[in-house]
């Protein structure tokens, strides 16, 4: 260790790297006059008044690189400037036995004050000050104020216990944390609470102490236990919220008393281990707790208890008045009391191996994840339970074995997910169940007592799939109604039935309904709305009433449905069905054929390679996924092919028509009025003279009867003329590439094959005209045609550049090479 001792004079002093030095002064030997510079290094460097008296900020103006001032023994008042604790990573200022004043309040970074004997006034800066005092050396004539920053307040340790009166602490403020040593009782007041942090302090316990803010109204308590063995710790809260972690001391040496709103954060326990413990309203445990009457007697009725692993006994509860609130984790046992108590448990994988018994009172389970419990079986061992909630969503079944005593029972929805609360399994005829949905589509499903179904907003389902028998059920009756099989039910915000897999009658109101009728011959009326309507398998009679209808059978095998047909028709896929007032048909996954009338129709074919035909009208054809015909007949239409490779057809039309694929706009076909053609193939034309025109993809054009016009454009496109003279028209090479070639499947004498919108010689100025010849010499403007007979196709080779390769190709089946006559080029 270097020593420096200052003299009368100017004294400039500094440091060595890594040596302990001592500079010693007294107050009259510092001045401003006086350098003094810390080494570098991690030794400490000490600044000692070897006298009492008093130290001006500018007598310390030059002293830098210090971590410890010590102060003499007598009366000392000290005033720390900026630059002093700013050029250390940390300082120290340890007081003497008398009076000392020591204020760092220009201090932005953390001073560490050790206290003697005497009445001191301590006042710290904005950083994170700590303030420690041995036992015997606090009392109210000490002043402490720790100022900004997060301030800490440590009580040492001493034999024995010191207590901390509300007297003794009577001069401190500002401390966000109190430290307490060993065997210290210590009272607080509201003043301690104004700090940094907001209205609080906390206090930190060690192995014995005794924590009394009962003094406390405005200003909230934390306690913090800083060891996992204590052996007595007692702990009196005020009438703010207070707030208490205990790590895993939970046992008969911890006593809570609280008052306000009371958090504690600890270990689970006994009724024994928790006999000491009152006036706590939140409890997060983790591991399994058992709750008395005197643990629940708390300010608020309701304990919430947050248990992590491991469950709750709350049977010791007896006061009807008093209840928990339990979140905790599945494959635990969870028992309630007397009260009105909530389980909010996960509900994904929720299985019998979690054990709920919500005693007496009347208690939710509540799944605070979305559930998918299909079977009753899943719920075995839940009992005592009047209420099911599904917070966020999901599938939801329960059974006899779930009715409360009195047979009632209660199944809510989650409000912003889709629910499915279903109660066929509930066979008791005297029993009662209330399903709720949510904001979304909800599908409720009650069992065979007399149940009300509410739906909530949202397009909501009551379905009767699980039913005895067949139902009667009508959306016009607001109260309870009669359905048979099912009880005396009362439905409200329902929009849509479900029927039974027997002969049921379902009846709309004047929304738009989906109404569904499952096996059984079934008579189902649509209302007034725009209804979905599907008999399903059986006889059924299909009314759709007002507005305009569909009949679907997308749930089906194939059908045959005509709507020109008003009285009892075979399906093939869905039994022998009557339709009435239907104006739409939905197809099934697979081939159907389903055919319009006069009026407006709108067919979706589904899946399969679906035949939809509109006839008058002004009909929508959708076709779906599949290779699809469509022919919408008069009116106009819009044909949409969907998915796969489908054809527009007009072989219905009276005329012929005009038709092209390289538009989505409306059109004139002016042989079957205006259509819109989406996503549409092929086109076959009608027995009279059609203009079929293609587009960039591979088309097939059928021209059927009648002298046609066959346009491919672009695309490996395949043209078929029909019967007739028929006239395949080609305006660039690009309409039949080397890489895209055209097939023209039945050129014959009569027909045509123009080529004249084709410059034959791009070489040279003006429109030439094709030469025939038997191969290519070089020159632009040639056309070569080889018969392929192992393939039987006859190849028109073009070249329009002079260079011998083909730049465009046109394959016609058969032996093509003595109709050349018939070639426009």
């Amino acid at each position: 260790m270097a020593t420096f001792t200052g003299t009368a004079g100017a004294d400039i002093f500094a440091g060595k790297t890594n040596v302990a030095d001592l500079f010693l002064f007294t107050p009259e030997t510092l001045t401003s006059a006086d350098a003094v510079t810390g080494g570098t290094g991690s030794p400490i460097d000490i600044l000692r008044f070897t006298a009492a008296g008093t130290i001006s900020a500018a007598a310390l103006s030059r002293v830098t690189q210090v971590e410890r001032v010590e102060l003499a023994d007598g009366v000392n008042v000290i005033t720390l400037p900026a630059s002093l604790i700013g050029s250390s990573s940390e300082l120290t200022i340890v007081g003497g036995s008398g009076d000392d004043r020591i204020d760092a309040a220009q201090a932005t970074r953390a001073v560490t004050f050790l206290s003697g004997a005497g009445r001191d006034t301590l006042l710290g800066g904005s950083g994170a000050d700590s303030f420690t005092f041995a036992a015997g050396d606090l009392d109210g004539n000490d002043i402490v104020d720790g100022g900004g920053g997060t301030d800490v307040l440590t009580l040492l340790p001493t034999t024995g216990t010191t207590a901390f009166t509300r007297a003794d602490l009577a001069g401190i403020s500002g401390i966000e944390r109190i430290v307490l040593g060993e065997g210290q009782l210590i009272e607080l007041t509201d003043r301690m609470g104004s700090t940094a942090l907001g209205n609080v302090v906390t206090v930190k316990a060690g192995l014995v102490a005794r924590i009394d803010g009962s003094a406390m109204t405005n200003a909230g308590l934390v306690v913090e236990t800083l060891s996992q063995s204590v052996q007595s710790l007692t702990i009196i809260g005020g009438q703010a919220p207070n707030v208490y972690r205990l790590n895993n001391n939970i046992g008969a040496a911890v006593t809570i008393v609280g008052s306000g709103r009371d958090t504690l954060y600890a270990n689970g326990g006994t009724a024994a281990q928790l006999a000491n413990i009152s006036g706590i309203e939140t409890y997060f445990a983790t591991s399994s707790v058992e709750i008395s009457n005197a643990f629940a007697q708390a300010n608020a009725p309701v304990l919430k208890l947050t248990v992590g692993d491991g469950g709750v006994d709350a049977s010791g509860i007896t006061d009807p008045t008093r209840s928990v609130n339990v979140t905790g984790y599945q494959e635990h046992t969870f028992r309630g009391g007397a009260g009105a108590d909530v389980f909010a448990l996960p509900g994904g994988n929720f299985t019998a191996a979690t054990v709920v018994d919500g005693g007496a009172g009347f208690d939710t389970l509540r799944f605070r994840s979305s559930a998918y419990i299909v079977d009753p079986v899943g719920l075995a061992g839940v009992t005592g339970i009047e209420r099911f909630q599904l917070a966020d969503g999901g599938t939801l079944t329960v059974g006899d074995a779930q009715l409360g005593s009195d047979g009632t029972l209660i199944l809510e929805g989650g409000r912003y997910q889709a629910n499915r609360l279903h109660a066929s399994a509930v066979t008791l005829v005297e029993s009662r169940v209330m399903l709720t949905g949510g904001d979304l589509a909800d599908v409720l499903e009650g069992g065979r007592g007399n149940d009300t179904l509410a739906g909530g907003a949202g397009s909501d389902v009551a379905s009767y799939g699980g039913a005895s028998g067949g139902v009667t059920v009508s959306l016009n009756v607001a109260g309870a109604q009669q359905t048979g099989a099912a009880g005396n039910d009362t439905l409200v915000g329902i929009e849509n039935l479900t029927g039974s897999a027997f002969a049921d009658v379902l009846t709309g109101d004047s929304g738009a309904n989906e109404l569904r009728g499952l096996a059984g011959d079934d008579r189902i009326l649509g209302g007034g709305g725009n209804d979905t309507i599907s008999g399903g398998a059986g006889n059924d009679q299909i009314d759709g009433g007002e507005g305009i209808d569909a009949a679907s059978y997308a749930e089906g095998g194939a059908v045959t449905v005509n709507l020109a047909i008003t009285t009892a028709q075979d399906t093939a896929g869905a039994g022998i069905d009557t339709l009435v007032s239907i104006e739409s048909l939905y197809g099934s996954a697979f081939a159907d054929a389903l055919y319009g009338n006069a009026q407006n129709n709108l067919f979706l074919g589904g899946g399969g390679n679906d035949m939809l035909q509109g006839f008058a009208g002004n009909d929508v054809l959708r076709g779906g996924e599949g290779d699809d015909m469509l022919v919408g007949g008069a009116g106009q239409d819009v044909l949409d092919g969907e998915a796969g490779q489908d054809m527009a057809s007009y072989y219905s039309a009276t005329r012929g028509v005009s038709v092209r694929l390289d538009t989505s706009a409306l059109q004139d076909t002016v042989g079957a009025g205006l259509d819109q053609l989406i996503g549409i193939e092929q086109l076959l034309g009608s027995t009279f003279s059609d203009i079929l025109r293609g587009n960039g993809g591979a088309n097939r054009l059928a021209g059927d009867a009648g002298d046609d016009t066959l346009i491919g454009l672009g695309g490996a496109d395949r043209l078929v003329g029909g019967a007739g003279a028929d006239r395949f028209v080609y305006y660039s090479t690009f309409d039949s590439g080397p890489y895209s070639r055209d097939t023209i499947q039945d050129f014959t004498a009569g027909d045509l094959l123009d080529l004249s919108a084709i410059d034959a010689d791009q070489m040279s100025p003006g429109n030439e005209a094709f030469v025939l010849t038997d191969r290519f010499t070089g020159q632009a403007g040639e056309l070569s045609l080889i018969w392929i007979e192992s393939q039987g196709r006859t190849n028109l080779l073009a070249d329009v550049n002079g260079d011998r390769e083909a730049d465009m190709i046109i394959s016609l089946i058969g032996d093509v090479r003595g109709l050349t006559d018939w070639f426009v080029l």
